[in-house]
């Protein structure tokens, strides 16, 4: 996982540490800094937390899932870059 905290314009903080807490237990981690969650680990993000996961190559299969609280998508996601989020719909 990769985590950054949030401005207050909404821009990316790459300096400021991140405070999260992964199965219950708080950890800083710093701004941009590469840690891995080990097998049945979780992660809780607070709002305004930006954050990018992925599989490694060599770490096999991921199942990974990322749950929510209630949010319009319209309006409560934010992303560092631009990013599709649905389809277009197409009349017919």
């Amino acid at each position: 996982m990769e985590l950054y905290n949030s401005l207050p314009d909404d821009a990316i903080d790459s300096t400021s540490p991140v405070q999260v807490y992964c199965d219950g237990r708080q950890r800083a981690v710093g701004a941009g800094e590469i840690f891995d969650l080990g097998p049945g680990q979780s992660i809780t993000l607070t709002p305004r937390l930006f954050h990018r996961f992925w599989a490694k190559k060599e770490g096999g299969i991921l199942i990974c899932g990322e749950v929510s609280t209630v949010n319009d998508d319209h309006t409560d996601n934010f992303f560092a870059e631009p990013v599709s989020r649905f389809a277009d719909i197409e009349e017919d």
